[in-house]
């Protein structure tokens, strides 16, 4: 859980719980360097976070077609080399056969290069979210990938 404090603010922290989850589920990547982990990917199955704006909202909550991918990181020293992108074509990859659709949301614009990276990889943004993380004022783009 320590990376999840170098990535993300409290906000938009995965509970244990949410990340132990992905990994029984197998739904995980991780980018190892020696022995720390550099970078992750996780996912679950769209029921299982179903309480969340936009997953909340989604037409294919309850048809079990759909992942939503829970969080992607990668640390600050190996940002910029082509890292989440490997993560998320790994993530991708691994549900594919198992869902129809890989979907999630990304703040804005505070995360637009993630919005950018999924969009290259087939994101359609399907509605806008206000006040996501707990930020009044927070936009978010909630998206979904055809896989």
């Amino acid at each position: 859980m320590r990376i999840e404090a170098q990535l993300f603010e409290a906000a938009r922290r995965e509970s244990e719980t949410g990340v132990v989850a992905c990994f029984a589920g197998g739904l995980a990547q991780v980018a190892w360097v020696h022995d720390s982990i550099v970078g992750y990917a996780l996912a679950r199955p769209l029921e299982a976070v179903g309480h969340t704006p936009g997953p909340a909202q989604d037409p294919q909550l309850g048809c079990g077609t759909s992942a939503y991918s829970v969080a992607l990181g990668v640390v600050p020293a190996w940002r910029r080399k082509g890292l989440g992108l490997s993560l998320k074509r790994a993530q991708i990859n691994n549900l594919r056969g198992r869902f129809r659709y890989l979907c999630g949301r990304q703040r804005w614009p505070e995360a637009a290069a993630m919005l950018r990276l999924n969009t290259a990889l087939g994101a359609q943004p399907q509605t806008l979210i206000y006040g996501a993380y707990g930020v009044p004022e927070g936009l978010s783009v909630y998206y979904r990938i055809p896989l």
